[in-house]
């Protein structure tokens, strides 16, 4: 994701949001990932 955050402030209006875009897939699959790995942790499922 770095790379991405790095060329945010060079890139113009339309790679902006396509860079904006990815960051966000990134972070919204990072985020899925590790809310299922806590669900395997707890015995009884409920996290």
């Amino acid at each position: 994701m770095l790379p991405f955050t790095l060329a945010l402030p060079y890139a113009n209006f339309e790679w902006t949001m396509v860079l904006t875009v990815l960051i966000g897939l990134i972070l919204s699959s990072a985020s899925s990932n590790s809310s299922s790995s806590r669900r395997s942790w707890c015995p009884d499922g409920s996290a």
